[in-house]
């Protein structure tokens, strides 16, 4: 967790909130201020350097008011059956959002992702926010304002970038099922 947590980590803003490590020497995280700096919590950046009894590892006291339980987090990114980081973000997601955005027509893409006509489809947004994490609902509302999207827009509290995806509660899911009741009819 010290690698992930947002206090030690050394992208600030990809990363979850689950409580801190114990027995452990810190100091400032310059480096991640410094490729953080414009994100929520990045100040707060700190490096371990080691235990403060050298005879005691260093350990994790969870926060159970914290957004993300850290022992369901691992259950669930170090398993043999899946892959959680291509479930969070698929290589192809990155060319699909590109393109969705503009016209394909005439680049490279044209032939393997054939977007000819999105600027004038009007297609529903859901857009969440994490409090402390890379997106904010400003930036949803910039991106829709170059499309025709209906926008709707909702901010996890508390929460790291990561901790969307893996949170303890139900908020996310339910937000997602009611922003979908009135496209299944």
């Amino acid at each position: 967790m010290t690698q992930l947590e947002q206090r030690y980590a050394l992208l600030p803003f990809l990363t979850l909130n689950t409580g801190r490590a114990t027995n452990a020497s810190e100091a400032p995280n310059l480096g991640a201020r410094l490729l953080g700096a414009a994100f929520p919590g990045a100040g707060d950046t700190r490096w371990i350097v080691g235990p403060q009894d050298p005879a005691r590892p260093v350990g994790w006291q969870t926060d159970p008011a914290a957004p993300t339980d850290p022992q369901d987090f691992a259950r669930r990114f170090v398993t043999p059956l899946s892959d959680y980081s291509e479930w969070y973000f698929p290589n192809r997601l990155t060319l699909d959002l590109a393109a969705a955005r503009t016209d394909t027509r005439g680049t490279p893409f044209e032939k393997i992702l054939p977007v000819w006509h999105g600027a004038q489809l009007a297609l529903p947004v859901l857009g969440i926010a994490a409090a402390r994490g890379v997106t904010t609902e400003a930036q949803y509302r910039q991106y829709a304002a170059t499309t025709r999207a209906g926008l709707t827009t909702r901010t996890l509290p508390d929460a790291a970038h990561l901790d969307i995806t893996v949170t303890r509660g139900d908020q996310v899911a339910r937000w997602i099922s009611d922003w979908m009741q009135p496209l299944t009819r």
